[in-house]
């Protein structure tokens, strides 16, 4: 019975630490600091992982109610908070994608302006053709 209860507390504080882990995910996200996601996906997959390693031995976790409820809460969590955070990444992808597409029609309008040795297509002698008529 002792192995039972166990798992069922590893399984909690798996979930537990996997929901922590989402909730900085989505910190992360919102406050732009991208190069703490690394660090943070791995903790998450960590985390499930654990989860899956504990699942696979389902036979031997038999929660109590309270742990069930305690788990569906905590799973109930989990999933509003990746649905969150996936949210997140895609309006992030999509704001990514628009300051590309504008510097890539700014770059592109510019080299337009040039021909292949990069002096520019216009022959035009910038308004110094009325200089030279009146002098």
């Amino acid at each position: 019975m002792e192995v039972q209860e166990n798992l069922a507390e590893k399984l909690i504080e798996t979930y537990e630490g996997l929901y922590d882990a989402q909730k900085q995910k989505e910190q992360a996200l919102i406050t732009r600091e991208i190069d703490k996601l690394g660090s943070i996906d791995e903790k998450i997959v960590t985390f499930y992982n654990q989860a899956l390693d504990i699942s696979k031995k389902h036979e031997l976790v038999r929660p109590s109610e309270q742990e069930k409820s305690k788990i569906n809460e905590l799973y109930l969590k989990i999933t509003e908070i990746e649905k969150s955070n996936q949210s997140l990444v895609e309006y992030s992808l999509n704001v990514i994608n628009k300051i590309f597409t504008g510097i890539m029609k700014i770059a592109v309008a510019q080299t337009s302006e040039y021909d292949k040795n990069g002096k520019t297509n216009n022959n035009e002698d910038y308004g110094l053709s009325s200089v030279n008529e009146e002098a």
